[in-house]
């Protein structure tokens, strides 16, 4: 009985011994609190935000010039395109291959579209955020234009549609 007490304590005590040797070793940490992810704001607007043509009587070979601001108020950088629709009036007007469309830049004089104002369509243009860009919008009727197009009358929205780039 005194054998299988002395291999016992033998036992422990190698255990304890293993155990305090392993416990030794040094150990270190540190955190980086207070992480903090928000998502960005994508917001594309125009100035005017309203009307920007009210042109009663055009006749052949007739344009007018305006301007639309495009800005992005938002905290991303984004892409933005235009399209035209006839939101009243006659298709007739609306979609007469002589009825133009004009965009171009102001600070670089660079044209951005070149076509019917049914037909408008442009690439992506970029847009950093808190920055604007100035477009000119000239309108036409072309010398052309036949007596079918008298007495016309054509509504359109010029919508701006912002993507991430």
């Amino acid at each position: 009985m005194l054998r299988i007490a002395k291999s016992l304590l033998t036992i422990a005590a190698v255990a304890a011994i293993a155990t305090g040797a392993t416990s030794a070793a040094w150990t270190d940490s540190t955190t980086v609190p207070n992480n903090v992810f928000s998502t960005g704001v994508m917001n594309i607007d125009t100035a005017p935000t309203t009307t920007v043509f009210t042109a009663p009587n055009i006749y052949p070979g007739w344009s007018e010039e305006q301007t639309i601001d495009v800005q992005n108020n938002g905290s991303v950088q984004l892409n933005y395109t235009a399209v035209a629709s006839q939101t009243a009036g006659n298709a007739e007007l609306y979609t007469a291959p002589e009825f133009l469309l004009k965009i171009g830049t102001i600070s670089g004089g660079n044209d951005v579209y070149d076509g019917t104002v049914s037909g408008l369509a442009f690439a992506n243009r970029l847009l950093l955020s808190g920055a604007s860009e100035m477009l000119y919008f000239t309108v036409s009727l072309d010398g052309s234009a036949d007596n079918s197009l008298q007495g016309k009358t054509a509504t359109v929205t010029f919508t701006f549609n912002a993507t991430q780039p």
